[in-house]
């Protein structure tokens, strides 16, 4: 027979996304994650937009499964983000700034 704690792999779901109805929840958090730094200015939806956003999207997931493992929780649900690109004048670099608020599970048992 196999138990709802195998059934579940994933960890992160995103918005939409609808996380196992089996899940229990255990408490509401946010957190943060950067981008990579590159050279120049970052202009929504251009070139270095889309490379920054697609490193902070990673780092978040890869920040997330950390959070859920170590809260003890099974998997989370992004429900919020608010991403911001930031600037350091004296570097010349920009990067991408994210908060993301998202509720934690855990499997009922």
């Amino acid at each position: 027979m196999e138990t709802a704690r195998s059934t579940v792999q994933k960890i992160v779901y995103w918005h939409e996304e609808l996380p196992p109805a089996e899940g229990e929840v255990m408490h509401d958090h946010m957190i943060e994650a950067t981008s990579e730094r590159v050279s120049g200015s970052i202009v929504r939806h251009g070139e270095l937009w889309h490379r920054c956003y697609d490193t902070l999207m990673e780092n978040t997931r890869l920040r997330l499964e950390q959070e859920v493992k170590r809260l003890g929780g099974d998997y989370a649900h992004v429900l919020d983000e608010h991403i911001d690109s930031r600037r350091d004048e004296a570097k010349g670099e920009s990067w991408l700034h994210g908060r993301f608020s998202y509720v934690l599970y855990r499997l009922r048992h």
